[in-house]
């Protein structure tokens, strides 16, 4: 008998008013092969046990074999590569600042992170990537030790390229509500950088297009997550924004979210 998942709507936010567009930045479409870097960090007083950068790695690994599953769905072919840095020793920082879905969290994260590890720029790594890897495209997530709501790093072509052209997410181990971190939420952010739009009433969502997703979309998971992320879907809109199929309908648009 099929394990019946404790369903949870979040408010996993995508910080400040900007979107992923299609066609730009390190994840403009969700097909052909991706990189994704998996960046660890940590504060002095409370580092990662071993263990739990091995479960988070694990949900890591579930979400991607989901996306790819959902996107042969579409007929298209997506798969990832792994890489890592601080999974053997942790980046420590003085600090690690908690989110709380405002649209003001911290937005230079990945630049930052990748200074550290020896990129000038995430150009610089997203050109190491294309001439080192087969894959045409990269993300970075970070896992912070620290209680939040996670969020994306989408790239608009308003955004200074050098510093934001590679996407990611901040992804901490526990929400606020002290709910653990879901493989479906790690995939919830992922879909941000692929051009995807929340679907849930957030500061940029009003409750109406929320009750017009739970119509429509029941299962959609820009709408909620799951512990069990087999119980969720990549429905028509966000397959649309996110590349995997071609068909928009007339009224995709009245979900985009304002400030878009």
């Amino acid at each position: 008998m099929k394990k019946i998942a404790f369903i949870i709507t979040l408010f996993l936010c995508l910080l400040s008013p900007i979107f992923a567009q299609k066609g730009v930045g390190s994840a403009s479409k969700l097909e052909g092969e991706v990189y994704v870097l998996s960046i660890f960090i940590a504060s002095a007083e409370d580092d990662w046990t071993q263990k739990e950068k091995e479960l988070m790695y694990n949900k890591q690994r579930i979400a991607t074999t989901w996306l790819t599953k959902q996107a042969k769905l579409y007929k298209k072919n997506v798969s990832f590569k792994e890489g890592t840095f601080g999974y053997e020793k942790s980046i420590i920082l003085k600090s690690i600042p908690s989110a709380n879905a405002t649209g003001n969290e911290k937005t230079d994260w990945i630049q930052s992170l990748l200074k550290k590890i020896g990129y000038k720029s995430p150009l610089e790594f997203h050109n190491w990537v294309l001439k080192n890897t087969t894959c045409k495209q990269s993300l970075v997530l970070v896992y912070a030790n620290q209680t939040g709501n996670s969020y994306a790093f989408p790239f608009t072509a308003d955004l200074n390229k050098q510093k934001y052209f590679v996407e990611g997410c901040l992804l901490y181990k526990k929400f606020n509500d002290g709910q653990i971190l879901y493989p479906s939420a790690i995939a919830h952010e992922m879909l941000h950088d692929f051009g995807a739009w929340d679907l849930y009433k957030n500061f940029m969502q009003p409750q109406d297009r929320e009750d017009k997703a739970r119509e429509l979309y029941p299962n959609e998971i820009m709408l909620r997550i799951s512990l069990d992320i087999d119980d969720l879907e990549i429905n028509g809109l966000t397959a649309w924004l996110v590349g995997l199929t071609e068909k928009k309908e007339k009224w995709y648009e009245w979900f985009k979210p304002k400030g878009y």
